[in-house]
């Protein structure tokens, strides 16, 4: 695994964090002042602790006697105890020595504790002892009451200048993910961890520091309309005042408005009116501080629930599903009903079954976006999915959002059955699917033989995104196939098709699961000779695929499985395969399909030794809706019907030397190569132009 520093390329040397005691030591100087009292306010994480800490090991090194009280996680009272009977023997021990007391994390307290310690407080400071006090700012009553005194405030102990700028160019900058604070930043130290998650190489460590840093900013000494506050901006990560109000009610923005400046971690401007919490942006983080705020969500469901409504509304589906998870309320279940097919999209498949499963909607949701979804639900988890919608509503009229997405969603499995899409402007799905209608039209492309343009079609279309999704998954896939159909090497160890394969080939997905093995197989027919693993697969697949209906799929797997048999002497068995494939396409809306079933079958056929005649092959395609199918076929026809002579091979005349069969080039790169008595003949048979294209795409020039 590599480590934060090699990841990024930096070297420790330009680093540019410096340890905070050395840093703030300077900002209580004590022996050149006539100040006595210091106090540090700060929120949790600002390195309060190590600021004292620095102070006390600088004055001991001056001849000082010391005394360091830590009151973490001690009750008020208690504190104020110890700290009346510290006061008590620093003054006795002041006559013989200098003396400086420095007291860490000083609880708030009601104003009869807060009285206690002030005149101990004071008492220590007469005596000319140096008192260091550290608190929480809602402790910072204490301090009302002295008259003088020396204050560190939160602005005094951040990183801010520094590490917003010497390490700009990573994926998060170091201000993003820190905004300055410095246990944050020390989390991204060198050497720190060497485990990265995430392709923005974020050390795992960071993590755990932001999720404990989480949890104490929520602390139970905070007002409960300020953990609101807090929790919704964790929540949502980053945001408007106007997202905020939605949540918590216009009111709430008082309390939101005077974080600005005083808690770094929530990053609020008041003149933006806006927030943007620290590290809180990446996907990873809400799932990494999820066990400190599944806590506050409980306790707080409505807050919760409200700000999984604003996330689904913005399009940030998994974080809203996650967020309606960690309330651990079904009113939550309302918010993924209501974006059912957003959240299917999102790979959220349990949570919009348990939501669907449940009965309490208030009556807000139609029964038929309701059943639209179920409708939608089964296409995307069920083996066998029920696709009623399909036939109930084609023929209505404009659908709005929610039905629409459920009929695309449906489609794109009734695709994989060979059904194909019917895209009307009557749809109008949400922006998050449109990539689902972009899918439909580029399998149709394929489907039709159209390789070329549903290449061109992808390559241009940007479409980046935030989270990985159903249609994005869809779309990596297609251009996978699209390379393959072009003669591109395949491309099964991306990142894309990996994240493709981690989200549709699960249980949960498990009805887009066929698809994601299908492409692999196909893979397999373009690298070469197949392991016997890859056999036993193909052969598992083509049994799913038929049990589940997938018959488009279906087809393609047995021709798969056809040409692997052939390359592996199995030839009987491809004749098996092939002559089903070809029964099944016959039941496809696609041509192309059934045109290739029917070539593969009688490549099967010559390798048995059964004659072929050259009405077989001149039948199958219409040279003027597939030039260059047909004139592969041609050749085919030239090779395998046992006139091979030299007055019948098919004329390349010379205006068209230069012509390369380009939608067809992948049909000749798979037969010319390990199929018996066929590839020698066919290989020899080409053009030479067309040969040395075969050569290329496989790879060998």
């Amino acid at each position: 695994m590599k480590n934060y520093e090699a990841h990024h390329k930096t070297e420790q040397g330009i680093l540019p964090y410096i340890d905070a005691r050395n840093r703030l030591r300077a900002l209580v100087d004590y022996e050149d002042s006539c100040q006595t009292i210091f106090a540090l306010v700060a929120e949790p994480g600002m390195g309060r602790t190590s600021v004292i800490g620095g102070i006390v090991d600088h004055a001991k090194s001056e001849g000082y006697k010391t005394h360091l009280v830590s009151f973490e996680g001690w009750s008020p009272e208690d504190a104020a105890a110890k700290i009346v009977r510290l006061a008590r023997d620093v003054v006795r021990d002041r006559a013989s020595s200098s003396v400086m007391v420095a007291i860490d994390d000083v609880p708030p307290a009601d104003e009869t504790v807060v009285r206690r310690e002030v005149r101990a407080i004071k008492r220590m400071a007469a005596s000319g002892c140096i008192v260091v006090l550290s608190m929480v700012p809602e402790a910072e009553q204490l301090l009302e009451p002295i008259d003088a005194y020396c204050r560190v405030a939160t602005r005094d102990l951040l990183f801010v200048e520094r590490a917003s700028t010497d390490l700009r160019p990573i994926p998060f900058s170091v201000f993003e993910l820190t905004h300055g604070i410095p246990t944050l930043v020390s989390a991204l130290k060198p050497g720190c961890g060497d485990s990265l998650v995430g392709g923005d190489g974020v050390p795992a460590t960071y993590y755990d520091v932001l999720a404990g840093l989480t949890r104490k900013s929520l602390r139970h000494t905070l007002m409960s309309e300020e953990i609101d506050a807090r929790l919704a901006m964790l929540l949502l990560g980053s945001g408007s005042f106007d997202d905020l109000a939605r949540v918590l009610g216009q009111g709430s923005l008082e309390i939101v408005e005077d974080l600005d400046g005083r808690a770094p971690l929530f990053g609020v401007s008041s003149a933006e009116r806006s927030f943007s919490c620290a590290g809180m942006s990446s996907p990873y983080a809400l799932v990494a501080c999820a066990e400190s705020l599944e806590v506050f969500c409980r306790e707080r469901s409505q807050v919760a629930i409200n700000a999984a409504g604003v996330l689904a509304s913005r399009g940030t589906f998994a974080r809203a599903a996650t967020v309606c998870e960690m309330a651990h309320d079904p009113k939550a279940l309302a918010v993924a009903r209501r974006w059912g097919t957003e959240m299917l999209d999102a790979g959220q498949v349990s949570l919009v079954s348990e939501a669907l499963a449940s009965e309490d909607d208030g009556g807000v949701q139609p029964a038929a976006q309701r059943n639209a979804l179920r409708s939608a639900l089964s296409a995307v988890q069920d083996r066998r999915a029920i696709l009623s919608m399909l036939s109930e509503n084609l023929g209505g009229d404009t659908f709005d959002r929610e039905p629409s997405n459920s009929l695309l969603i449906c489609m794109a499995r009734a695709a994989l059955q060979g059904v194909r899409p019917v895209l009307t402007d009557k749809l109008l799905a949400s922006a998050s699917l449109e990539d689902l209608g972009f899918h439909l039209k580029v399998l149709g492309l394929v489907c039709d033989g159209k390789a070329d343009i549903a290449f061109r079609m992808l390559v241009t279309h940007a479409a980046p995104h935030e989270e990985h999704t159903l249609s994005s998954a869809f779309l990596a896939l297609d251009y996978e196939v699209a390379r393959l159909f072009m003669c591109e090497a395949p491309a099964l160890g991306t990142e894309s098709i990996a994240a493709t394969t981690e989200m549709m080939d699960t249980r949960e997905v498990s009805g887009f699961r066929g698809l994601v093995r299908t492409v692999h197989a196909m893979g397999l027919v373009m690298r070469g000779a197949p392991s016997k693993s890859d056999l036993i697969e193909v052969e598992r697949l083509a049994v799913t695929t038929e049990s589940s209906g997938e018959s488009l799929l279906q087809v393609v797997v047995l021709l798969v499985g056809a040409i692997l048999d052939l390359r592996t002497g199995y030839v009987t068995r491809a004749h098996v395969r092939a002559s089903l494939a070809e029964s099944v396409a016959g039941g496809l809306d696609y041509a192309y399909v059934r045109q290739i079933a029917r070539i593969i079958g009688c490549v099967v056929r010559f390798e048995l030794g059964e004659p072929i005649f050259p009405e077989e092959l001149e039948e199958i395609v219409d040279s003027r809706e597939n030039p260059d199918l047909a004139a592969v076929v041609a050749v085919l026809s030239y090779v395998m019907t046992g006139d091979a002579k030299d007055s019948m091979r098919p004329d390349i005349s010379a205006s068209d030397r230069s012509y390369i069969p380009r939608g067809a080039l992948w049909l000749l790169v798979v037969l010319t190569k390990g199929i018996g008595r066929l590839s020698e003949l066919l290989e020899a048979a080409l053009p030479v132009q067309w040969r040395r294209a075969v050569s290329v795409a496989r790879g060998e020039h």
